[in-house]
């Protein structure tokens, strides 16, 4: 019978009995469930908490959703993502954790204040545990959970950063009180060589815009900052810089290769372009322009320097603010179990949650990968449509172990307005064959 021991964590980050005494954390298999003043729990919720510990057993931290009682449906809380969680405290309390897990960790720590259970589970992720939403509990709350503030909340991360080794800079988001990441070059850390492959997506344009002007916009963007002092390379598809003439355009050079004839998707073309470029680091764009005065690389590689990060989505907009091809993991899920054919739809920006997350919010028109990690998959499967093919390159990178990010601070805009792609039932019937396994188990994506 599993030993559930109830703890209640107080503003100054001390953890308290149910006697109100302090507590003492003791190694062993029992679990703890940690929460505040506020939380009510279920009479059900030893016995819902025993039956997820004992389905996974791989699990070393369960979180739960909650209800307000003023609100009648808070929603359940988004399943857990570590590129999330470093932009947005959405986990809070109650958690249950694996008491040999708090242990190794070393309980909480009282110098992050009211984000101490927040550090909490960025170093259970940093230590590899395995952290989970335990979808079948919920637990009442008389008011809403207060976040941590946002400068303590700064500070658990770039604590997680340097312990994780990478050189990032925590900054808050210009949109929300949230937070993002932004790589930090200095002598010991150069910035390294960094090729844009630019490819062509057969598109209705606007009219009076031909192939060239989104190529122009788009180079016009190219010229780094005065920080950044490795040259970016070039690398264009023929079709992509059909109307720029000579090998370059402006002071940017474009080395031009293939052929509109022998390379008529993106798919084939991305494959082409990425096994003529030179360097490690790569940025993969088919018809699409930096929509931001700020530089857009500096987001794609905060992430693709991560050596456990192996693809790094960018979103990308028409000029309505629609994204092309937003798809969510739920409806991804939605669509196998009813085996019905989705079509692809563009969706408005606000509607999708503007946190980095880890998952391809869209048709990744624009994504930052390592050449490396392209040639440890052989590349994009041509046999899909542009849609179908970045997913399945996603998800085969998560099966080995890499983390997929979307961030939406590198924004890009389509030359058109995005209309969406109707996917041909053939291709779904390839894509759901393939991951079958994989979509039908909820934990995994």
């Amino acid at each position: 019978m599993l030993v559930v021991i109830r703890l209640s964590v107080h503003a100054d980050a001390t953890l308290w009995d149910t006697n109100g005494h302090p507590a003492t954390i003791a190694e062993g298999q029992h679990w703890y469930v940690i929460g505040d003043e506020d939380c009510r729990y279920p009479p059900f919720f030893d016995a819902a908490l025993a039956r997820n510990a004992a389905i996974r057993r791989d699990v070393s931290l369960f979180y739960f959703d909650e209800s307000i009682d003023s609100a009648p449906c808070c929603g359940p809380k988004p399943e857990f993502d570590l590129a999330r969680l470093t932009a947005e405290d959405y986990v809070g309390v109650p958690i249950a954790i694996q008491a040999d897990a708090l242990a190794q960790l070393g309980s909480i720590r009282p110098q992050h204040g009211e984000a101490a259970i927040y550090d909490l589970l960025l170093r259970a992720a940093a230590a590899g545990m395995v952290i989970d939403r335990a979808a079948d509990t919920e637990v009442r709350r008389s008011r809403a959970r207060t976040t941590a503030p946002q400068a303590l909340r700064e500070r658990a991360v770039q604590s997680w950063a340097e312990a994780a080794g990478h050189a990032l800079d925590v900054l808050p988001d210009p949109v929300r009180s949230a937070l993002q990441l932004r790589v930090r070059f200095n002598a010991g850390i150069p910035p390294p060589p960094l090729t844009i492959a630019i490819a062509h997506h057969d598109a209705p344009k606007a009219p009076g815009r031909d192939d060239a002007h989104w190529l122009q916009a788009l180079l016009a963007g190219l010229s780094s900052p005065a920080d950044l002092d490795q040259p970016l390379r070039v690398i264009a598809h023929e079709a992509a810089a059909r109307g720029v003439v000579g090998p370059g355009f402006g002071s940017v050079p474009v080395r031009i290769i293939g052929s509109a004839s022998n390379y008529p998707s993106v798919t084939a073309q991305f494959n082409t372009l990425w096994r003529n470029c030179e360097t490690e680091h790569l940025v993969l764009i088919a018809n699409a322009y930096p929509s931001s005065a700020d530089w857009p690389w500096w987001a794609l590689l905060s992430f693709s320097l991560q050596q456990d990060v192996g693809i790094v989505n960018a979103l990308v907009a028409d000029a309505a603010g629609n994204i092309e091809g937003a798809v969510s993991r739920e409806q991804l899920r939605d669509a196998y179990a009813d085996a019905s054919t989705p079509s692809v739809r563009p969706q408005p920006l606000d509607a999708l949650k503007r946190f980095h997350c880890e998952w391809p919010i869209g048709a990744s028109r624009v994504l930052a990968i390592r050449r490396s990690v392209l040639e440890e998959v052989q590349g994009l499967d041509e046999g899909l449509p542009l849609l179908l093919s970045t997913l399945d390159l996603n998800l085969k990178l998560r099966m080995l172990g890499y983390r997929s990010v979307t961030t939406p601070h590198a924004p890009f805009t389509a030359p058109s307005a995005l209309a969406g792609e109707p996917l041909a039932p053939s291709a779904v019937a390839i894509f759901f064959a393939r991951w079958q396994e994989i979509l039908a188990r909820r934990n995994w994506l």
